[in-house]
């Protein structure tokens, strides 16, 4: 049996999206719309995109990074209205929904990211895919996929 998972880094402007299968890195890709400089309709790109990715993968897992009530409430917002795409993707078609602070899926990855700052941690992150997949990701994909891997954790293996 093939058990999918997506997992997602997700920004109002470029998302990265990793695609689990049985528990093993299948592909990671990003979803930009930095090009789309209207808030509102890059918006509407972004949630569109990332229905269509999880209706072409139709995950039983999905995870992502929760959104962080920082000093920019209208960021927080936005982030959260696309979070509430995936959630609403995930009742509507059966799948495990699971956020993560990024301080929670860090912790899987033991000493790596342990006393360093978000910015360190994002170079770390980029660093840490290269090592282990030889591929070249911004952050965003890079996280993606951590995400993913400590949901793999999470799951014991399970996914």
């Amino acid at each position: 049996m093939k058990i999918i998972m997506c997992s997602l880094d997700v920004s109002t402007k470029q998302t990265g999206f990793s695609v689990f299968v049985n528990g093993k890195r299948k592909e990671s890709f990003l979803l930009d719309h930095t090009d789309n400089k209207d808030t509102e309709s890059r918006m509407v790109e972004m949630a569109t995109d990332i229905i269509t990715y999880l209706n072409k993968y139709k995950p039983i897992i999905v995870s992502i990074e929760d959104t962080f009530c920082g000093t920019n409430a209208a960021a927080m917002k936005k982030l959260s209205r696309l979070q509430g795409v995936v959630y609403g993707w995930c009742l509507i078609n059966n799948a495990d929904f699971n956020l993560y602070l990024p301080s929670s899926w860090r912790k899987e990855f033991g000493e790596l990211f342990k006393g360093k700052k978000r910015q360190e941690c994002k170079q770390l992150a980029i660093e840490y895919v290269k090592n282990k997949y030889n591929i070249d990701v911004n952050d965003d994909e890079a996280e993606s996929i951590l995400i993913g891997e400590a949901t793999v954790i999470k799951y014991d293996g399970l996914v």
